[in-house]
């Protein structure tokens, strides 16, 4: 799929919770004191009451979706992650290819930066207020974004 975006705006994105985390916590040993450590709850970091004004986009991005084969010239590139056991052809690939230059421009972004036990955030671990204005990025031609699922 080829999408071009031709000055294409969004007036406003207003999210109540934007979250990221992990439903089974984490376990190990500290590397530099030695002790362990175990945080073994949920946990997730992300923004309430995220808002962000005017986005502009421009540029022509190209979306590919495959499953490679044993006998694909990408094998070595994924190693450890294409094959796993029992399972040769498993992992998918998303390939993003920016075909020109893509620009964007946001007016702002606000929100309340929060940590929480639960992905809906929410139980009083504020962080701080999060403004960012004014905002103008570039992804170059030829750049690409590779998801791997497996």
């Amino acid at each position: 799929v080829s999408i071009g975006l031709d000055d294409v705006q969004i007036d406003e994105v207003d999210l109540a919770v934007g979250s990221w985390g992990d439903c089974d916590g984490f376990s190990g040993t500290d590397p530099t004191f030695g002790a362990a450590y175990n945080y073994s709850n949920a946990g997730y970091v992300g923004i309430t009451g995220l808002k962000i004004t005017t986005i502009i986009v421009n540029g022509q991005i190209g979306i590919d979706v495959g499953s490679p084969s044993a006998t694909d010239g990408v094998a070595g590139l994924y190693a450890g992650v294409q094959y796993a056991a029992g399972c040769p052809n498993c992992t998918t690939v998303v390939a993003i290819n920016f075909e020109e230059n893509l620009t964007l421009t946001m007016a702002s972004m606000s929100g309340q930066v929060e940590l929480g036990t639960a992905k809906t955030l929410g139980d009083g671990q504020e962080l701080g207020d999060i403004y960012v204005g004014g905002v103008s990025a570039t992804i170059y031609k030829d750049s690409y974004v590779h998801i791997l699922a497996h």
